[in-house]
């Protein structure tokens, strides 16, 4: 399971739900498991940001692809300061559908780059992630792209085989932040994208610096787009907003 600085596990659950970015509403999951979703299983087993980050290296996906059809309850309003939401209040409950992965397995390889040039130190910490990872160890439950979709972990079985399907998925999520930025009041969203290609039930991710991760990447889906004005309208003229929808 561990080699060096690399890492590798059997991840498992009943259900998974990964979201693009353009399906928040009537959510709809991705085929396969986005590299940001599944570092976060890694952050919430091990996790310090000033001293190592996760890199999620190489996806299996180990069952067949198989979707399931969910209605769930949500709020219709969303929580503002001072001001409370009554769960039970008929207005503010909406009943939405979502499309979700159902009985999913992934043996997922990460390494762990270290933020400190010390390989004493280096040892110690990968010594430290391999324990908790062969007892269970973890700071919050691991989920699956939503928190209601709570995953299992365990040290990976090398003997199991990946599905063999081949498949060009096009564009997908690989991050929404810098994954090595961990100064204080970076937060802000900074999404990217990637091309997932699945050879034989193989995802190869590439590093977040290379050519094959696009940066930058603004979405603007759903959203009403009115230009500024930049003259005063005469009085009594009846002027019109553009409206584009993305």
């Amino acid at each position: 399971m561990h080699q060096s600085n690399l890492f590798t596990l059997d991840i498992k659950g009943p259900y998974a739900c990964f979201t693009p970015p353009w399906a928040k509403v009537e959510r709809r999951s991705t085929p396969v498991p986005t590299p940001s979703a599944l570092r976060g299983v890694f952050d919430a087993i091990y996790c310090k940001p000033s001293e190592f980050y996760w890199v999620i290296r190489k996806i299996e996906v180990m069952k067949p692809i198989q979707y399931q059809s969910l209605k769930c309850n949500e709020l219709a309003s969303v929580i503002a300061k001072n001001r409370p939401i009554y769960r039970d209040a008929k207005n503010e409950i909406v009943q939405r559908s979502m499309t979700a992965l159902r009985d999913v397995h992934y043996r997922v390889t990460a390494e762990l780059i270290m933020l400190i040039p010390d390989n004493d130190f280096r040892v110690r910490v990968c010594d430290q992630a391999r324990r908790r990872i062969q007892r269970g160890a973890c700071f919050r439950q691991p989920y699956l792209g939503m928190k209601d979709f709570e995953c299992s972990f365990a040290p990976a079985d090398m003997n199991a085989k990946p599905i063999p399907v081949t498949q060009d998925f096009g564009l997908m999520t690989f991050d929404a932040h810098i994954p090595y930025d961990n100064t204080v009041g970076s937060s802000r969203l900074k999404p990217s994208l990637y091309h997932c290609m699945m050879v034989d039930g193989v995802i190869d991710v590439p590093d977040y610096d290379s050519d094959n991760v696009i940066k930058d990447v603004y979405f603007n889906v759903g959203r009403e787009y009115k230009p500024k004005r930049t003259t005063k309208p005469k009085k009594g003229a009846q002027t019109k907003n553009a409206k584009v929808t993305v």
